[in-house]
């Protein structure tokens, strides 16, 4: 009986280092991306945005978008929704380029080639997109995206 204590006790322990560490490693990343995301270029915005949602990183992907994009939704909110619709979805980036930015004023345009692949998409799809970016305070952040179909 008390040996059965003992590994259900281990395995609490185990538990529980688990927990604390992905507290840690999730809090230094979203601190990285808070200050290293704040990035002076459209195309670094845009790169941050796409390697966080790539990592799973949904908080530091919110970062990079205006209130907007995000339709309203707190950093939490919008971060689990993204969550649900890649864990269902099965999405998953597996490449992307970024373009150079054409800035105009507090406006920025930034081609994106994507490579992604989902529940329908087993194989990948390439796709190109369109980052439409304003400058808020100071700061580039993506305000919508629009996905082009092979005769745009």
């Amino acid at each position: 009986m008390k040996k059965n204590l003992k590994v259900k006790k281990d395995k609490d322990i185990k538990t529980i280092n688990i927990i604390t560490l992905s507290i840690f490693f999730c809090t230094l990343f979203f601190l990285a991306g808070t200050v290293y995301g704040t990035s002076s270029t459209p195309e670094a915005v845009v790169t941050n945005f796409y390697n966080s949602i790539k990592a799973g990183n949904y908080n530091n992907a919110y970062t990079c978008i205006t209130k907007i994009m995000s339709d309203g939704k707190t950093m939490e909110q919008w971060a689990v929704s993204w969550e649900k619709v890649c864990k269902v979805g099965k999405v998953e980036i597996l490449n992307f380029s970024v373009s150079p930015a054409k800035i105009d004023g507090d406006r920025a345009i930034v081609e994106v080639l994507l490579k992604s692949k989902d529940i329908f998409n087993p194989e990948g799809i390439e796709e190109k997109e369109i980052d439409s970016l304003v400058r808020e305070n100071g700061v580039w952040k993506i305000d919508s995206t629009e996905v082009l179909t092979g005769d745009e």
